[in-house]
């Protein structure tokens, strides 16, 4: 069950946005179809990085942390992307990038960074050292003796990204409904 004292301004922020997509989307077939694309592409990527996440566990650097440190971003700028090309709304694209971009991952970027390193010290400062925040890199970053989590759906769930699923596609049918009634 959600409680409303556990939403953060990301959620909020990201309802509003889903909000004005689905008031004001002006969707066209084929963008429509490339945005859904891109849309899958964010979340299977996002799928495959909450399935090895083990938030304050341990840290994670198999699946898509083994090429680039923040996998869960990527797949959110994906979706962002999609989105918005589905709903053909490039006001409110050029906003939620620069929302992105300038406002929010700084903040988070510099926060989730100073409490991983306090949590796993010299293991994070490796990785760190070794393994690009944004842009994958084509080899996998590879542990010492380390050991291979293996991704799983408990994880996913466990991640609350099941949830984040339900809610893109419900937006995605929502913003589909424009498509027929022209």
């Amino acid at each position: 069950m959600i409680s409303i004292k556990n939403i953060t301004m990301k959620q909020i922020f990201s309802c509003i946005v889903a909000l004005l997509l689905i008031v004001f989307s002006n969707a066209r077939p084929v963008p429509f179809l490339i945005g859904v694309v891109i849309v899958l592409l964010g979340e299977i990527i996002r799928f495959w990085a909450a399935g090895h996440l083990r938030k304050d566990k341990s840290l994670t650097t198999t699946g898509p942390y083994a090429y680039v440190k923040n996998p869960l971003y990527i797949g959110t700028l994906l979706v962002t992307i999609g989105m918005c090309l589905c709903a053909y709304n490039f006001y409110i694209l050029a906003l939620g990038l620069a929302v992105l971009f300038f406002q929010y991952l700084p903040y988070k970027l510099k926060k989730e960074s100073e409490r991983l390193e306090k949590i796993f010290g010299e293991e994070y400062t490796e990785y760190v050292r070794q393994v690009p925040a944004l842009i994958p890199k084509l080899t996998p970053y590879r542990k010492e003796g380390g050991e291979s989590k293996k991704w799983s759906f408990e994880q996913v769930k466990g991640n609350s990204e099941h949830l984040t699923f339900l809610a893109i596609l419900i937006g995605v049918i929502l913003i589909s409904r424009n498509l027929w009634i022209r």
